[in-house]
């Protein structure tokens, strides 16, 4: 039986456009983490995908992601729902499959910092409310803070 509506990809499951949901708990949501890649199609057919998978998989072994799917199991779903999804798309249109993953549910972590050129550390030490370790900077915030007085009083 053909799907009535394009399917989305969720946590091993395909799901109706239309009830696709991702708690507002994922670290995709709270903290904008995740790994995405994205491959065009042409003639209906995803462009060097096993090279767009390569790439993404490098980049969640950066990310230390276990993407918990093998590459090749995770080509075989790719071309499952571009499958499913023709339907819906006119003959002279293409699609772009975004591969994303995140992290999942939002888990306290030890310490958590920010960093940019005018402030170069900040530590954050609650997150909506919610401590964050012990609610004070962390040592590796700390230690970063050090190294980076260390070098900018070398420059200076």
């Amino acid at each position: 039986m053909k799907p009535m509506e394009r399917q989305v990809y969720i946590n091993s499951v395909c799901y109706p456009e239309k009830d696709t949901k991702i708690s507002i708990f994922d670290s995709s949501v709270i903290l904008g983490d995740t790994i995405a890649e994205s491959t065009g199609t042409f003639k209906h057919k995803p462009f060097k995908l096993d090279r767009h998978i390569e790439r993404f998989y490098m980049s969640l072994r950066l990310m230390c992601v276990n993407p918990e799917i093998e590459p090749q199991e995770m080509e075989e779903v790719i071309i499952e729902v571009l499958e499913k999804n023709l339907q819906f798309l006119p003959e002279d249109e293409e699609y772009r499959i975004v591969h994303r993953i995140s992290r999942g549910a939002y888990h306290s972590p030890d310490e958590a910092f920010l960093t940019s050129t005018p402030y170069c550390i900040i530590s954050v030490t609650r997150f909506n409310g919610k401590k964050i370790g012990k609610g004070k900077p962390g040592e590796i915030t700390k230690i970063l803070l050090q190294a980076w007085e260390k070098r900018s009083t070398c420059i200076q």
